[in-house]
């Protein structure tokens, strides 16, 4: 399993052929009207209402101790997890897009949900990556060892007027691809 040492997280690779970035997930959702390439799929193991901390309010552009919305998943690629993820959003949508709180997937997206029931278009992203040691509650999600070498993860989607639409924080033991087309 992926996780025991650096070498076998660079061997251990899932074969898609795509990364799994906040970009790939917006051009996917875009083509072809789901978030994961075929033989991925996420369980959500969390939803819930909170309070938003300095860093997820600054996140969000929200001040602190903004009601938010936190879904937390698991990321696998056929049994064998992959990544999980946090995503964060603004409270004040928990009446205007409720699956947000269901403990299931949205196919779409979170961001694509949220975008079509709010009338909002999702226009770009920023993704922020860098490699960490697992802490023992992701290495616990990931089936890996605590402290094994990961890739820790930061994303924000935004709408046409540069509002975040959605914040995630996310850990990854595979590695992470980007592609796409070039436009004007």
């Amino acid at each position: 399993l992926a996780g025991e040492s650096p070498l076998e997280l660079d061997a251990w690779n899932y074969e898609s052929g795509e990364g799994h970035a906040a970009s790939d997930n917006m051009l996917r959702t875009r083509k072809v009207g789901r978030v994961y390439p075929e033989g991925q799929h996420a369980r959500i193991i969390e939803t819930a209402t909170d309070t938003a901390d300095d860093d997820i309010a600054a996140a969000l552009a929200l001040e602190p101790g903004a009601q938010v919305i936190r879904r937390v998943r698991v990321r696998y690629s056929g049994d064998h997890p992959i990544a999980t993820s946090t995503s964060w959003f603004d409270g004040a949508l928990s009446s205007i897009a409720p699956r947000l709180l269901a403990p299931e997937r949205i196919t779409e997206g979170t961001f694509s949900y949220v975008a079509r029931t709010t009338g909002r278009r999702a226009t770009s992203w920023e993704d922020h990556y860098e490699p960490a040691l697992a802490s023992k509650v992701e290495a616990e999600r990931l089936g890996i060892k605590p402290r094994s070498l990961i890739t820790r993860g930061r994303n924000w989607m935004y709408d046409q007027h540069g509002d975040v639409i959605e914040y995630g924080e996310s850990a990854s033991t595979g590695r992470i691809t980007y592609c796409g087309d070039i436009t004007d």
